[in-house]
C-alpha cells in the first residue's frame, strides 16, 4: 500500500552538481518492519542530459536528520546520456525494504557528471509503501 502523505521529491542537478532530497522521518522501532521506499526518476530527455553525461542516484540513511553522518548508502541507479538514443536516458526506479533495526531519517541524492545541459526542470520522488 503507497503512503502518498509520504514522499520526498528531488529536483535534477543543474550541470555538473548534487542534489539532496528533504529526509523522511522514521521514529526508529518496530514501526519500520513492513516498510519499503520505492524511488522514480523520470526518462530524462538528451536535451537535459547529454551525450555520456549520467545521473547517479543514491538512498542515504542517518541517525540524524542533517544527515551529518550518512550511515547507510544504496545505490538505486545510473541514467546515461547518449546521442544514439536522442528520445531520453531510461526511466530509473528501485526499492530498498527497511529493517526494525534501520536508520531513523532517509533522503535520495542525485549526482550529475557534465555542466552543459541542465536538468532541473525535472525530479525524482520517494514514497513511502507498507507491504
Amino acid at each position: 500500500m503507497q503512503d502518498n502523505l509520504l514522499k520526498v521529491t528531488l529536483t535534477l542537478p543543474n550541470g555538473a552538481a548534487t542534489t539532496t532530497s528533504s529526509g523522511l522521518d522514521f521514529q526508529s522501532g518496530s514501526q519500520l518492519a513492513g516498510v519499503e521506499l520505492r524511488f522514480d526518476a523520470p526518462a530524462v530527455p538528451i536535451a537535459n542530459l547529454g551525450n555520456t553525461e549520467t545521473i547517479t542516484y543514491t538512498l542515504e540513511g542517518s541517525d540524524t536528520s542533517n544527515f551529518a553522518t550518512v550511515r547507510r548508502v544504496v545505490s538505486l541507479g545510473v541514467q546515461t546520456g547518449a546521442t544514439a538514443n536522442p528520445s531520453a536516458a531510461a526511466i530509473a526506479n528501485g526499492r530498498y525494504r527497511l529493517a526494525s533495526n534501520d536508520n531513523r531519517y532517509w533522503r535520495i541524492k542525485a549526482v550529475k557528471t557534465g555542466a552543459g545541459t541542465n536538468a532541473s526542470g525535472l525530479s525524482a520522488t520517494l514514497i513511502v509503501e507498507t507491504v
